[in-house]
């Protein structure tokens, strides 16, 4: 079991706690407090600020703990933007004020990267449907208060209790080539070279420097830096002296080929299936072997 942790808030916790809690593999849940610039919030303090402009305030907020061996942690961030109303600025249908602001505040890169390009996307749809852009904070955990014991599993022990849900009843719509292109704004930045390459087919110089870090590493494997996905076994890695990394063939099922006209030749381009994103090209060998010639600055290393 990998235990992670994530903290949203989207209104009065009470009833962000309860949906989460039925969550499968989600481990844990806990009321609190979080995103304020002030230590030991409780319950009062936390309303008496709900209208500052002074101080940075908490939000309610629930602490979600998770096994990230088995949850699908896109679909989980998917779930908290449609249980609310993530447009609405400082408040959850009646229940007004900043400590009932819309949040994500994450512990993990991929937290982040997720987070993040999830809500372009289902920014996008809201706007086609006439809702405003989305107002939701999106930050690093800085730290988690636990709320006061009486909050706690607060509708297991009070039924009949207040439990608003606030959802636009508008669904997140998958576009799998738009959210990866979405995270590697997020990961790479639009002007960075592995943005270039990955999504407007651009080319690395020979011997660049990420070729000089990747050439000889142990064993392990070449991921897509966007996806994640295995592409490339150190095993099938070769000198071909072209001065960009060689292979001799992907992981089984993990890229595309396509014809590629472009610069008066023709020659066949490689892509990550899952992500979409350019790769590089695939050259036939006079030993009847091919050669994988594949853009470094696109790929991470994980060892065996």
């Amino acid at each position: 079991m990998d235990i992670e942790t994530i903290v949203f808030a989207a209104g009065c916790f009470w009833g962000v706690e309860k949906y989460f809690s039925n969550i499968d593999n989600v481990i844990e849940v806990h009321s609190g407090y979080a995103g304020g610039s002030y230590k030991n919030p409780t319950y009062e303090i936390v309303l008496e600020h709900r209208n500052s402009n002074t101080i940075i305030n908490h939000t309610e907020a629930v602490i979600v703990k998770y096994d990230s061996s088995k949850i699908n942690l896109k679909n989980l961030i998917i779930s908290f933007w449609e249980l609310h109303n993530p447009t609405q600025k400082n408040g959850q249908g009646n229940d007004i004020g900043n400590n009932y602001r819309s949040a994500i505040y994450y512990t993990t890169d991929e937290q982040k990267y997720i987070a993040l390009a999830t809500k372009d996307i289902y920014e996008k749809i809201l706007l086609k449907n006439g809702y405003p852009k989305i107002a939701t904070e999106i930050k690093e955990l800085d730290e988690f208060f636990l709320a006061e014991d009486y909050h706690q599993n607060y509708l297991e022990k009070n039924p009949t209790g207040y439990c608003p849900h606030h959802s636009l009843n508008i669904k997140y719509e998958d576009d799998e080539k738009e959210y990866y292109k979405q995270i590697g704004k997020h990961k790479l930045g639009t002007n960075s070279e592995a943005y270039h390459i990955a999504f407007h087919n651009g080319t690395e110089r020979m011997f660049c420097k990420q070729y000089d870090i990747f050439k000889d590493t142990p064993s392990g494997y070449f991921v897509d830096i966007v996806s994640g996905e295995k592409l490339f076994d150190t095993k099938d890695r070769f000198n071909s002296g072209s001065g960009w990394l060689s292979f001799y063939e992907a992981v089984e099922g993990s890229t595309i080929e396509l014809t590629d006209t472009s610069h008066g030749m023709t020659r066949v381009e490689v892509r990550a299936k899952k992500s979409d994103i350019h790769l590089g090209h695939v050259f036939p060998m006079e030993n009847g072997k091919r050669r994988y010639c594949i853009n470094a600055n696109v790929l991470e290393f994980i060892a065996k």
